[in-house]
């Protein structure tokens, strides 16, 4: 007697079953999704141009509708959702377009529909799985707090990731998202985990996520809760490239700190005789401006705005910033070589 029988390899198939709500018996084409099988209608999953399903019938040499067609990489709660999008009749549509606002629970559910329309070619569900949850202040506003209220870090964190990923992907054809995801990113910069965050920002290319991330870490080692050294940062989960550029702009960035709060002597050299500042037009420019930063001095970005503003006005403030090479960018202490 064979005992493997119906077996691979002495373990049990296990025999794919039907998805309950998109398993239609007059379907003409089957698939399977991880162990679920999906029967649908060639001519409805069809209907966008640019699909996937639209090419692969086109090619097809018609086989027939009990052919199952593997999904792989394909979630059986992501293929339900986009047969959701694709079978959805006109009236739930309008209720669905007409929401207001979008819940927790809906946000990860449309950005799932978003992720699997872009991946089969699906280019008008993609815009339309958009429009849900952008058209109209209150989505916006939705999205946005899904991004930015973290119950926990690693919570938090894994929504960043996932919002910023599925918005890159799609990306040409909805641009949109991908700004409004990455305009958002401003309150992740100051309370993620920075070596994460600086993973985020070199792989999407955000100059400012990496600026933020290294701006958190000079802060803390300003607070002397890290060292400012390679040995220091050594737990940090960072890359030698990451540390190397930590201890660069906290020196670069305290260097300068020091000469437009703090100088000994609070006159630049070599004042220019045809500046304003200098004949009093606008008063003191560089004692004012040293004067207003050393109120902000834990404050550095706004010390380097104040200076960058002030350097504008008076030829001899700006003389002499160049000469320190000053730049009121602040992530230009970490991101130059």
């Amino acid at each position: 007697m064979d005992t493997n029988r119906g077996s691979v390899n002495g373990a049990a198939q296990v025999q794919p079953t039907r998805d309950r709500y998109y398993y239609f018996e007059d379907g003409d084409c089957t698939f399977q999704a991880e162990n679920v099988l999906f029967k649908l209608h060639k001519q409805i999953i069809s209907r966008d141009p640019e699909s996937m399903f639209r090419s692969m019938f086109a090619d097809a040499q018609g086989g027939p509708p009990s052919e199952i067609i593997p999904l792989p990489g394909t979630s059986v709660v992501g293929f339900r959702m986009l047969c959701w999008a694709i079978y959805i009749l006109p009236g739930d549509a309008h209720k669905f377009g007409g929401l207001e606002r979008v819940t927790d629970r809906q946000i990860p559910a449309f950005l799932l529909l978003i992720e699997m329309a872009n991946k089969y070619g699906m280019t008008h569900c993609v815009r339309w799985a958009w429009q849900l949850l952008s058209i109209g202040q209150p989505k916006q506003r939705s999205l946005q707090d899904y991004i930015n209220e973290w119950r926990s870090a690693d919570e938090g964190f894994a929504r960043v990731e996932r919002v910023l990923s599925v918005a890159h992907e799609c990306s040409p054809i909805v641009p949109d998202f991908w700004n409004a995801a990455s305009n958002q990113m401003w309150f992740a910069g100051q309370f993620g985990p920075p070596a994460r965050m600086l993973a985020l920002g070199e792989t999407y290319n955000l100059r400012f996520l990496q600026a933020m991330a290294f701006y958190t870490l000079f802060e803390r080692a300003r607070r002397h809760e890290i060292s400012p050294t390679l040995a220091g940062l050594a737990n940090m989960g960072l890359t030698e490239e990451q540390k190397r550029c930590v201890v660069r702009g906290f020196t670069r960035l305290n260097n300068m700190l020091f000469h437009i709060a703090d100088p000994g002597d609070a006159t630049p050299e070599r004042r220019d005789p045809t500046c304003q500042c200098f004949t009093g037009v606008i008063g003191r420019g560089w004692e004012d401006m040293i004067v207003e930063n050393r109120r902000n001095l834990w404050h550095p970005r706004e010390i380097l705005r104040n200076t960058g503003i002030r350097a504008n006005n008076c030829k001899c403030v700006r003389s002499y910033l160049d000469r320190l090479g000053f730049d009121s960018d602040i992530n230009t202490y970490f991101l130059t070589p």
